[in-house]
Parts: structure tokens; C-alpha cells; sequence
């Protein structure tokens, strides 16, 4: 069929033919490097195999935290306006140490991910090609391209503003 989209840049087209399967495990908490008052993060493995032409990693496995979940839906909002797009796990404050709360988030995390996975549309985007593929978001330059494009800063996007993006997550960016 000649309605399966072109490969380059996602998003030609909507089709559901190819694999891209995607798992999320291993909760890893470590101390926040950009925070100054030691909070820790729960880091995430994602793993992703894809017979999909526009990966050219067909199996890739990368660490994510919540924030890194939270500039994925921004992004896809903002480049697929008029689709519906999977709404994320909330952002939330109650027990962001707790274990069974890093289950339920991890679980919640994973869902999300199949469904963007199972979008005839998202599942092609340059976005979530990147977010499952590059091994440091910040250091990589698609991404930070598409954070230019929306208008946010290029490089740690909630990172800065002495801790107005930090102060609410302090328990929910896990």
C-alpha cells in the first residue's frame, strides 16, 4: 500500500504496520544532580525494539525520569495539535519515595508508552523516536530542536528558574 507515510521525518502518514514494542522497568533512585538540596529521582528503564524504517536503532534501551515523560506529552501536544494525543501519567506529590507508589508510576509510565506506541500517528513521530532512542536527552541536539521550536530553552528545560520547575515536583519528578 503506497498510505503508509514516508520514513525521513514521522508523521506522513498514520499506519500501524511494524513492531515497536516498549517496555519500562528497573526503577533506579539516585541524588539529583541539579538539585542543591539533595532530592532524590527515580530513574526508568525504557527499552524499545523497532522494525519501524526511522529507527535506525531497532533495539535501544535508555534511562528516563518523570520530567523527561512530562517534555515528551509538551512536545507531541505541541507538534500534533488536532490529534488526540494519550493523556500522561499526573504529575503528583504523595510518596515519591514510597515503593509501591515507584511500582504504580513505573506501570502507569509504561502504559502511557504503549499507548503512543499503538497511535497510527505518534508511533511515527521524530519525538518519541528520540525519546526512546537517545541516550542523553539534554545532550541531544534533535531534541533540544524541538524544545527551540515550542519557544523553551534549549538545554534543561526544567532545570532552570531557582526552582519554580523544581519546588512543586520536589516528591512528584519520580
Amino acid at each position: 500500500s503506497s498510505s503508509s507515510g514516508g520514513g525521513g521525518g514521522g508523521g506522513g502518514g498514520g499506519s500501524l504496520e511494524g513492531i515497536l514494542d516498549i517496555t519500562v522497568s528497573d526503577p533506579q533512585k539516585s541524588a539529583d544532580s541539579s538539585s542543591m538540596i539533595g532530592k532524590k529521582v527515580v530513574n526508568y528503564k525504557v527499552h524499545a525494539r523497532s522494525s519501524l524504517p526511522q529507527y535506525v536503532v531497532k533495539d535501544s534501551t535508555v534511562w528516563r525520569r518523570f520530567r523527561d515523560f512530562v517534555g515528551l506529552a509538551d512536545l507531541l501536544a505541541e507538534s500534533h495539535r488536532g490529534y488526540f494525543v494519550p493523556p500522561r501519567p499526573e504529575k503528583t506529590l504523595v510518596g515519591g519515595s514510597d515503593e509501591q507508589f515507584v511500582q504504580q508510576r513505573m506501570t502507569q509510565l509504561e502504559a502511557y508508552l504503549k499507548r503512543l506506541s499503538n497511535h497510527p500517528v505518534l508511533r511515527h513521530s521524530a519525538e518519541l523516536r528520540v525519546f526512546l532512542t537517545a541516550h542523553d536527552l539534554d545532550a541531544d541536539s534533535e531534541w533540544a530542536g524541538f524544545k527551540m521550536r515550542r519557544g523553551a530553552p534549549a538545554v534543561g528545560g526544567g532545570i532552570q528558574g531557582g526552582g519554580g520547575g523544581g519546588g512543586v515536583g520536589a516528591e512528584g519528578d519520580n
